[in-house]
């Protein structure tokens, strides 16, 4: 399926290799108001639990990508629990909540998010935070991320990179517990305190 808009959807539960929430192979997307949540990519090939894009250009808005895993019996295997990008896609967050996202095997990457193959990827107003060990990984083949006033664990730091990939860490962006008001029970709107509200 090529241009195609979704908007105030629950996507959850799914269980696939790849792209258990959702997959996006040569498309153009956009995604307002939605969750993707508690969606479980498994075997050789686990990668994208929440959302898998492979040569596609999406804007995802005013949404949640939580819980979702990634879980591969063969080690350092299993990529991005909650996106996995790859092959030329270009991705832009707008005001997401992307937290909670975990792989479940032994030397993977990208709790988060994982790009490669040449991805762009914008994250703006947005949360990244509780990805278990790795917020966001840039691959091997020169990716590039521009990322604007949020609130990511780790800072700069946390974002692992290497020397082929570009990085735009712009200002506006902070470090602190954004104090969401229940995530062990999915809700991940902001209490009165927290400092991501109006940041």
């Amino acid at each position: 399926v090529t241009n195609i808009d979704f908007s105030n959807l629950i996507i959850k539960q799914g269980f696939a290799r790849e792209g258990a929430g959702i997959y996006c192979e040569n498309s153009d997307f956009e995604m307002v108001n939605m969750k993707i949540q508690y969606n479980a990519s498994y075997g050789n090939h686990a990668k994208g639990g929440g959302l898998y894009c492979i040569n596609s250009t999406g804007v995802i808005a005013n949404s949640i990508i939580s819980g979702n895993t990634a879980e591969s019996e063969v080690w350092n295997i299993a990529r991005g629990a909650g996106i996995y990008c790859s092959d030329n896609s270009d991705l832009t967050l707008l005001n997401v909540t992307l937290a909670n996202n975990i792989i479940l095997s032994n030397g993977a990457e990208g709790d988060g998010i994982y790009c490669t193959g040449e991805t762009d990827m914008t994250i703006i107003n947005s949360i990244v935070w509780g990805n278990d060990l790795q917020q966001i990984v840039l691959g091997n083949e020169s990716n590039s991320l521009l990322i604007a006033y949020t609130d990511i664990e780790g800072g700069e730091d946390g974002i692992e990179s290497n020397n082929y990939n570009t990085i735009h860490y712009f200002e506006g962006n902070i470090n602190t517990i954004p104090f969401f008001t229940d995530s062990a029970h999915s809700d991940y709107s902001l209490l009165g305190s927290s400092s991501c509200i109006d940041a």
